[in-house]
């Protein structure tokens, strides 16, 4: 693996792990916040779609403008998002007091 490649990766992880975060202060929000009263203001479900979104933009503005590479990183970003809310919905909700 070449250095810019192994670059373009760690910036890749660096934005989930953003979103990761992410996700998990709205639901500390969601939980001690708004006492588990869901609206539109904390709904995990739409960081979930975006990061797709944002890794093919990424991949798109900074990589390559390869359709492959960009269908791979939204690819990537559905799988990663998904274990993400799962993480973030299941452990974090039920480790912070929450109820399911």
């Amino acid at each position: 693996m070449s250095k810019t490649t192994l670059q373009h990766v760690l910036k890749l992880l660096t934005i989930a792990l953003f979103y990761l975060l992410l996700l998990c202060v709205l639901d500390l929000f969601f939980v001690f916040g708004v006492d588990q009263v869901k609206g539109w203001y904390n709904n995990l479900g739409l960081l979930v779609f975006t990061l797709p979104l944002v890794f093919s933009i990424y991949v798109y503005k900074f990589v390559k403008k390869s359709t492959l590479l960009i269908v791979l990183a939204f690819v990537a970003g559905i799988v990663l998002s998904y274990f993400e809310f799962m993480w973030v919905a299941v452990e974090f909700h039920t480790m912070i007091g929450g109820e399911i």
